[in-house]
C-alpha cells in the first residue's frame, strides 16, 4: 500500500508496468463517454414527458394531512417528480456504459473519434452554460466572483504545469511522501484548521443575543430536541424530532456532564461536526496515500462546506452565519453519513470485506434522519455493488443476506434503545413524518429559479463520479476504495440534493455544497492522474475542468475565520453593543419566580394552581423543554414548539400526550390563531384571564397576568384534578 509506486499513484503518476497493464484492459472510458449522449437524450425526454405522470402519482399533494389554513403550501409534484427521474438517468449512465462496451466493437474508428470529444466538448459547454444561466438568474447573484475565477484559472494552470512536468512531478511525489511524522504533523494541522473553521458557530446564552439574526433563529429548535431527551422524552415514541431522531442522545451526554447551557450544546455540536468532517480526511487521506495531499484537498472542502452565507455588513468575517452554525445541517444531517463513509472506506481497504456493520451504521443513519439517511443508505449499497470482484449470483445473495442481517441488527438496536428508555417500541413512521410534510404536503416549498444554474454545474459533479466510478469498475481498477468513495459520493450528493429541490431559495443551494465538494476531491484525484499520465499529449478538457472546480473551491479559504476575533466574539458584545442581563433571552429560562410559577403550576381545580415536581404541562415554547426541565417539570409536547406543530393532526397527537400523561395546562407563547383556540375549546380547554377560566372566543381580550411574560395560559376545565396530581 506504501510502496513508491503507490506514493507515485497517489499524485497522478503510474509505473510502466501498470500503464501496460491499463491499455490491455478495455477502454471503460471510451464507452462512458459514446453513453453520455444517449444517456442525457433518454433523461431529457424523461424529464419533459414523464415528469408530469410521474408527479401525480409519486408526489400528488396528502388530503391526510390536514394543515392550518394559513400554512404557506407550494407543492412541486411535477419539479420533485422530474429530479427523481434525473437521478434515475444517472444511474442509467451505468447501463448504458455497459451496453456500450460491448458495442464498441462493432463502432467505426472514426465514429468514436468524432463522438467521444463532441461529448466532451457538449460538457464543458454545458457547464458554461450553466453557469451563464446562474449569473443572469434575477434572485440572486453570483456565489463565486470574477476574481475567484480568474484566480482559479491562474492555480489550474499551475497544477496542470506541475502534473506535466516531469521534474516538478518527481519533486511532488517526493514532497508528498509518508512518514509517521509527517502523518502525525499533519493531522493535527487539519484539527487546528477543523477547530478556526467551527469557532464562529459556537455561542453561550449570552453571546446568542448579539449574533447575527439567522444563527439566533435556528439554534432553538435542534437545541430543544437534545432538551426533549434531557427532559424525559423519547424521540420515536412520544417525541417526533424534525432534524435527528438519535443524535440528540449522544448530545445529551455532555450537558447532563459539563452543564445544561447553550455553550455546552454549541461545544458538543462543533466538535460532533468536527470528527464529521474530519473523517472526510481520513478518506481522502486513504485515497491519496498522502497526508499532505488529502490536506491539500481536505482545506478547500471544509472552506466550501462552511461557505459564508450571511454576515453582518460591518464585519463580514466576525459575525457570520454558515451551516456549520445551522445544526440540523451540521451535524445532524450530515454527521451520520461522512462517518458511515469512512467506515466504509475502512472495510474496502481491506483484503476481506464485511458489509454487515456498515449497514447496521447504515440503518442508524438512515433512522436518525431520513432525508440524508435514504441517501447515505443507498450511496452504501451502490459502492459495495461497484466494487465486487464479480456478480455470480452466490456472491450477490450472499451480499443482500450481509444487507438485511445489517438493517435488523440497526433496527434491534434502535428497539433496544426505546424499550429500555419508555418502555415501548420504536414508531419508525415518526423518522418521515416532517419529511412528508414538506415532501407531499409542499409545505414552505419554493420552485427553482431558472433551468440553467449552479445547481446543474453540481448535479453534473455528481454524474461524472458515478460515470467515472463505473469505468473504474469496468475496467476492474486495482484502487477498489476509490472506485467505491467515486460512486458514494455521487449517489449521496444526488439524493441529498433534494432538500434544496424542493426549497429552492438562494440561501439553501450551499448546503450541498458539502457533499459536492467531497465529491469534486475525489474526481481532482482522478484529474490529476490523468493530466499527470497524458505526458506529450493535450490534457483532457473535462480533466481540468475538474481541477478547476477544485481551485474554486480553494478560493473559499479566504473566509477563513480570525480565531482569536471569534472567541473575542464569544466573551463580548460587538463595538457599540450592550451586554444583556444574563438569564433574559429566548434561550435562557426566566428567573422570576412569577414567571416560573406560570408556567411549571397546574391547574388544580378552577382557581387553584400548583407546583409539583415532574408534573406534565403542554409549552409549545420553541425552547419548552429546556425551560421546562429548568423548572423541574415535564414539557410533554412530541414538537419543538408551536412552530413546529404545522397540522391539525400534529396540535391533536400534542393535547392527546398531554392528557395521556395526566396533564391539563397549555402554555402558548402567543395568542392562538383562531384554528388552533377552537380546537382548544372543543377539547373543554378554557383562557386563564384575570378573573379565573373563561371559555375562549376569537374576539377575546388577553389581559396581562402576573408572570405571564407574553404567554397564555388554558385548563382542560373536563381534567380540573389531573391525574398527575393525584
Amino acid at each position: 500500500m506504501n510502496s513508491a509506486v503507490s506514493e507515485t499513484a497517489a499524485v497522478g503518476g503510474t509505473s510502466s508496468s501498470a500503464r501496460v497493464g491499463a491499455a490491455r484492459r478495455p477502454d471503460a472510458a471510451t464507452a462512458a463517454w459514446l453513453a453520455l449522449i444517449p444517456s442525457a437524450l433518454l433523461a431529457l425526454a424523461a424529464v419533459v414527458l414523464l415528469g408530469p405522470p410521474v408527479g401525480r402519482l409519486l408526489f400528488s399533494p396528502d388530503a391526510s394531512l390536514d394543515f392550518w389554513p394559513s400554512t404557506p403550501l407550494r407543492p412541486e409534484p411535477t419539479e420533485q417528480a422530474r429530479y427523481v427521474l434525473l437521478i434515475a438517468s444517472a444511474v442509467l449512465l451505468a447501463v448504458t456504459t455497459l451496453v456500450a462496451m460491448r458495442w464498441r466493437s462493432r463502432l467505426h474508428r472514426r465514429l468514436i473519434a468524432v463522438a467521444v470529444p463532441a461529448a466532451q466538448l457538449g460538457t464543458i459547454g454545458f457547464l458554461v452554460a450553466c453557469w451563464i444561466g446562474q449569473l443572469r438568474a434575477a434572485f440572486i447573484g453570483p456565489y463565486f466572483t470574477n476574481t475567484t475565477l480568474a484566480v482559479a484559472a491562474l492555480m489550474t494552470a499551475a497544477v496542470v504545469a506541475l502534473a506535466r512536468t516531469e521534474r516538478t512531478r518527481r519533486a511532488c511525489v517526493r514532497l508528498l511522501q509518508e512518514s509517521r511524522g509527517r502523518r502525525v504533523g499533519i493531522l493535527l494541522v487539519a484539527i487546528a484548521m477543523t477547530a478556526i473553521w467551527l469557532l464562529h458557530a459556537i455561542n453561550s446564552d449570552q453571546s446568542i443575543e448579539w449574533s447575527n439574526s439567522v444563527t439566533r433563529y435556528h439554534v432553538q429548535f435542534s437545541f430543544d430536541e437534545t432538551f426533549a431527551v434531557i427532559n424525559g422524552l423519547t424521540p420515536l415514541v412520544d417525541f417526533t424530532a424534525q432534524y435527528g431522531s438519535l443524535w440528540p442522545y449522544v448530545i445529551a451526554l455532555p450537558l447532563v456532564l459539563f452543564g445544561k447551557t447553550l455553550l455546552a450544546f454549541t461545544i458538543a455540536m462543533c466538535s460532533l461536526t468536527g470528527i464529521a468532517v474530519l473523517a472526510v480526511y481520513g478518506i481522502l487521506r486513504r485515497v491519496t496515500r498522502s497526508s499532505l495531499a488529502a490536506l491539500l484537498l481536505y482545506l478547500p472542502f471544509i472552506a466550501t462546506s462552511f461557505f459564508l452565507v450571511w454576515s453582518d455588513a460591518t464585519n463580514k468575517l466576525l459575525n457570520r452565519h454558515t451551516f456549520a452554525a445551522y445544526f440540523p445541517v451540521h451535524p445532524l444531517r450530515y454527521a451520520g453519513p461522512y462517518l458511515l463513509a469512512w467506515l466504509l472506506a475502512r472495510q474496502l481497504d481491506r483484503e476481506r470485506v464485511r458489509a454487515w456493520p456498515i449497514f447496521a451504521v447504515a440503518t442508524l443513519v438512515m433512522i436518525n434522519n431520513s432525508e440524508f439517511g435514504i441517501a447515505a443508505f443507498g450511496a452504501t449499497g451502490a459502492a459495495f455493488l461497484w466494487t465486487l470482484p464479480d456478480y455470480r449470483p452466490a456472491r450477490l445473495g450472499r451480499l443482500a443476506a450481509e444487507v438485511l442481517a445489517g438493517v435488523a441488527i440497526g433496527v434491534v438496536l434502535v428497539s433496544a434503545l426505546t424499550l429500555v428508555r419508555a418502555g415501548a417500541l420504536p414508531q419508525f413512521g415518526r423518522s418521515v413524518e416532517f419529511a412528508r410534510i414538506y415532501l407531499v404536503g409542499g409545505f414552505a416549498l419554493i420552485p427553482l429559479a431558472g433551468v440553467l444554474g449552479l445547481h446543474l454545474i453540481i448535479y453534473a459533479t455528481y454524474v461524472a463520479a458515478i460515470g467515472v466510478a463505473t469505468a473504474r469498475a469496468i475496467d476492474r481498477a486495482p484502487d477498489r476504495l476509490l472506485t467505491g468513495m467515486l460512486v458514494w459520493s455521487g449517489l449521496f450528493g444526488l439524493a441529498s440534493a433534494g432538500y434544496y429541490v424542493g426549497r429552492s431559495a438562494w440561501e439553501t443551494l450551499p448546503i450541498t455544497f458539502s457533499a459536492w465538494a467531497f465529491a469534486l476531491a475525489l474526481l481532482t484525484v482522478v484529474a490529476v492522474r490523468r493530466i499527470a499520465e497524458a505526458r506529450s499529449r493535450v490534457p483532457s478538457a473535462v480533466a481540468i475542468a475538474v481541477v478547476f472546480g477544485m481551485a474554486v473551491m480553494a478560493c473559499s479559504l479566504a473566509q477563513t475565520p480570525v480565531p482569536w476575533a471569534q472567541i473575542g466574539r464569544i466573551q463580548h458584545p460587538p463595538a457599540g453593543g450592550v451586554a444583556p442581563t444574563a438569564g433574559t433571552g429566548p434561550y435562557a429560562p426566566v428567573k422570576d419566580p412569577a414567571v416560573r410559577f406560570f408556567i411549571s403550576s397546574l391547574a388544580d381545580g378552577a382557581h387553584h394552581f400548583v407546583v409539583r415536581h415532574g408534573a406534565p404541562i403542554g409549552l409549545f415554547a420553541t425552547t419548552g423543554h429546556r425551560i421546562a426541565d429548568a423548572y423541574g417539570v415535564r414539557d410533554v409536547i412530541p414538537y419543538t414548539g408551536v412552530e413546529s406543530v404545522q397540522t391539525r393532526s400534529q396540535f391533536k397527537t400534542a393535547l392527546d400526550e398531554l392528557r395521556a400523561d395526566g396533564g391539563n395546562t397549555v402554555i402558548l407563547p402567543q395568542e392562538p390563531s383562531p384554528e388552533m383556540g377552537a380546537m382548544l375549546a372543543a377539547r373543554g380547554f378554557e383562557l386563564l384571564t384575570p378573573q379565573g377560566l373563561r371559555p375562549w372566543h376569537p374576539r377575546a381580550t388577553f389581559e396581562a397576568l402576573p408572570g405571564a411574560n407574553g404567554m397564555t395560559k388554558f385548563v382542560d376545565t373536563r381534567h380540573l384534578h389531573p391525574a398527575a396530581l393525584r
